[in-house]
């Protein structure tokens, strides 16, 4: 299933609701659906939003399967007054306020040559840093650059959503943790990130609002029965050529090695933890990264093969 957190346009509040995008491309609104097929109030308390279902994860996503099922099916029209065509709803982030998001750093061996000299072999643990819930922007909605910075970089990367607590878990169980994927670019201020790492540090670089723009949707994790093998490309629209091009199948650590490194750490549901990314970033473009750094107007479009497509337009910020 593809969940969804959307709001009508014409809604004035900012409120998402859970939704399912069916196969004709309409928003089935899960709430409404459920109470549409006659479910118990109880029962689709959990399907107003994406983080209420990830409360009870397992209980809810099969709740929604049944409701999906119905979409699908021959008496999908008894669903008609919960579909929204997808052309009058805007889509917010899949998981608005995500928990502990955690991005991997130099975990594909390409990024890593790009970024050094050599790659002395596998590094003998992940490292990575936080991404916070105020970095977080939808799908199609605006990058605002920061006016006092003057090298912003994109990154694609697949982002792994938790569904249950998950501590010390071992990494041949850590995939029955997962929700669903979904897109992240991890954006990032090369100028603030560099100073930051010269003293041992990173946060701010990683952090300005805004600089995770995730979807357009959560894919159950039913759908993508390997993580491990998910093509990914990063383009700027309009340009030839992808900016990045690999696959998950280059991570260093895999997903279920991540989680079994960060569940150290007692993850929660609605945590994610990302698969970093790969070369063809702007700040090690040879001979001179300049004209590679994000600039307003453009448009940056990430794609990962099950996934779907996030754009996102870059905007100079007010």
């Amino acid at each position: 299933m593809k969940l969804v957190t959307f709001k009508p346009k014409s809604a004035e509040e900012n409120r998402g609701r859970a939704g399912l995008v069916v196969s004709t491309g309409d928003i089935l609104s899960l709430e409404e659906g459920g109470r549409v097929l006659g479910f118990d109030a109880g029962r689709i308390e959990g399907l107003k939003t994406v983080g209420g279902m990830l409360r009870d994860w397992r209980t809810n996503v099969e709740l929604a399967g049944e409701i999906a099922e119905v979409a699908e099916g021959r008496q999908s029209d008894r669903l008609r007054e919960a579909m929204t065509d997808a052309r009058s709803v805007t889509l917010l982030p899949p998981l608005p306020s995500p928990g502990k998001a955690i991005c991997p750093g130099l975990n594909f061996a390409e990024h890593i040559s790009e970024s050094r000299d050599s790659v002395a072999g596998k590094p003998p643990m992940p490292i990575g840093f936080p991404k916070f819930a105020t970095t977080v922007i939808g799908p199609g909605e605006s990058l605002a650059l920061p006016s006092w910075i003057k090298h912003v970089d994109y990154e694609v990367e697949v982002a792994a959503v938790i569904s249950r607590t998950a501590n010390r878990v071992d990494r041949r169980e850590a995939l029955s943790y997962v929700a669903g994927y979904t897109i992240l670019n991890d954006i990032s201020a090369r100028d603030v990130q560099f100073e930051e790492m010269k003293m041992g540090m990173l946060l701010l670089g990683k952090n300005f609002d805004g600089f995770a723009p995730m979807g357009p949707w959560l894919v159950t994790a039913d759908e993508v029965p390997d993580p491990q093998e998910l093509e990914m490309e990063l383009w700027i629209e309009g340009e030839d050529e992808p900016r990045q091009k690999s696959s998950t199948r280059h991570m260093i650590f895999s997903f279920a090695e991540l989680i079994e490194y960060w569940s150290q750490m007692t993850l929660r549901p609605g945590d994610m933890i990302s698969s970093g990314t790969p070369s063809g970033v702007a700040a090690f473009r040879k001979p001179d990264p300049e004209p590679w750094y994000l600039r307003p107007g453009q448009t940056i479009v990430a794609k990962v093969e099950k996934l779907g497509e996030l754009r996102t337009p870059v905007a100079a910020s007010t």
